[in-house]
């Protein structure tokens, strides 16, 4: 199981951790072994992503909708 770091998972909307919130996904969505299932060398964690989420089933678009909304609900509080 990947470790997050954080009391939570990263935000998407943060243009300055963008690349963790992109790893962080991925590690947790993606089944892999070796680092190179997640990003091909010379990949950025933004584009694997976006090939990722391409792709992706409506789960896990719901699941990364529903990690998002934490943050939304803060920022309304």
């Amino acid at each position: 199981i990947p470790n997050v770091i954080g009391r939570w998972f990263p935000r998407r909307d943060d243009p300055d951790i963008q690349p963790l919130y992109c790893a962080s996904m991925l590690a947790l969505l993606t089944p892999w072994w070796n680092l190179t299932e997640l990003i091909q060398p010379n990949e950025s964690w933004e584009r694997a992503f976006d090939k990722f989420m391409a792709t992706a089933s409506k789960r896990i678009h719901d699941i990364i909708a529903g990690i998002q909304y934490y943050y939304d609900c803060g920022d309304s509080a």
